[in-house]
This record gives C-alpha cells, structure tokens and sequence, in this order.
C-alpha cells in the first residue's frame, strides 16, 4: 500500500489534540508532542475520550477508533525516540 503521510503537531493542549484527533481520522500518522508525560498524557486522553463517544454514538467503528488510537504518537522532550520520528515527518 501507499505510505502512510506523518504530520507533527506540537502540543497537546485542546487545539493540539483537537488537531491530532482530526489528522488521526483523515489516515495520517500523528506524532503528538508536548514538553511533559503529563501534558501528552492529557491530550491523549481528550482524544480517546472523544472518540470513544463517537463509537458510543455509533458515529465511528471499534476498529476505526482502534487504528485512531495507533496512528497517534505521543512524544515528549524526554522520549528517546523523539529525533527519530521527527527525522520522517513530511
């Protein structure tokens, strides 16, 4: 299959998240980043929490929401993989 595009968004705030969310349903891989474990945690969480509603909802499918939550990358300052990812974003 064609490669997967990689976008990075920096910041795990609600806009940040907000955005990963999106980029994740469009078929992007999404690398999410923000200083802190706590900070990427929160946007994490915003974006499983919303999408977990839209399976509740019946808006979005188990499998859809489980390739959703792949293809979002949490990344911190600290993350020993961080120059790797951000080497083969597009």
């Amino acid at each position: 299959g064609a490669a997967r595009q990689t976008v990075a968004v920096m910041g795990a705030g609600l806009m940040g998240a907000g955005i990963a969310q999106v980029t994740a349903e469009k078929g992007y891989k999404v690398l999410l980043k923000d200083r802190d474990d706590a900070a990427v945690a929160r946007g994490v969480s915003y974006m499983s929490e919303n999408w977990d509603k839209k399976v509740k909802r019946k808006r979005m499918t188990q499998h859809r929401r489980n390739l959703n939550d792949a293809a979002a990358v949490p990344l911190t300052d600290a993350s020993p993989s961080l120059e790797r990812h951000f080497s083969k974003a597009d």
